[in-house]
């Protein structure tokens, strides 16, 4: 019951109390249950009875069903409205909002607000990775690479350093003497060729 209402749990639609609500009569749902999270197997479309209100949930939008305490088994629809612009939870029921049964739905839409951000960061930081993975097979597959040495490293350093100390000069040298050494440097990307998955000079 926590992503879409079960087939135990039947909707049935009743004539409402409040005729210009969105609500769904459920049996078979426990007295504590005040609050239902689901998500809509397929495009989902409530009006209300007096048929001035009508709400359109998509498939795999998540919605929740809040308990309505004075008409039994009754359950509001609470969804994600967007007005103008700006998105925020409404219910459907008639009480002046914010309503209680938006209040009360707050803590358990962030908590499954805050789970979805964390799905988001986790796949992001595996595409990243995977894409970086690919790259680095890409250019070792075209010996797009080049294999640096301590020397030409520190040479680099002492050009940073230089540059910084704003000796342009000193640098420029530096530097060139660090180009040359990597370009020298021994199985550098333009000296090496694959044969049968294996490394050779």
């Amino acid at each position: 019951m926590t992503d879409q209402i079960s087939t135990a749990a039947k909707a049935v639609f009743m004539r409402l109390p409040h005729p210009h609500c969105i609500a769904i009569y459920l049996e078979f749902v426990a007295q504590e249950t005040t609050l239902i999270p689901c998500t809509a197997a397929g495009a989902m479309s409530f009006q209300s009875e007096d048929e001035t209100r009508t709400l359109s949930i998509k498939a795999g939008q998540r919605f929740y069903l809040a308990r309505s305490e004075s008409c039994p088994n009754w359950f509001y629809v609470i969804s994600l409205v967007t007005r103008r612009g700006e998105s925020a939870w409404r219910c459907a029921c008639p009480a002046h909002k914010p309503c209680k049964h938006e209040r009360n739905a707050q803590p358990v839409i962030a908590a499954h607000a805050q789970a979805d951000a964390e799905r988001v960061r986790a796949f992001e930081e595996a595409y990243t990775r995977e894409a970086l993975e690919a790259e680095a097979a890409r250019k070792a597959a075209s010996f797009d690479f080049q294999y640096d040495d301590a020397s030409a490293s520190e040479l680099e350093s002492m050009a940073f350093a230089e540059s910084c100390r704003g000796n342009m000069k000193r640098a420029t040298s530096l530097r060139a003497q660090a180009a040359a050494k990597r370009q020298n440097a021994p199985l550098n990307g333009r000296e090496i060729r694959r044969e049968n998955g294996i490394i050779m000079r």
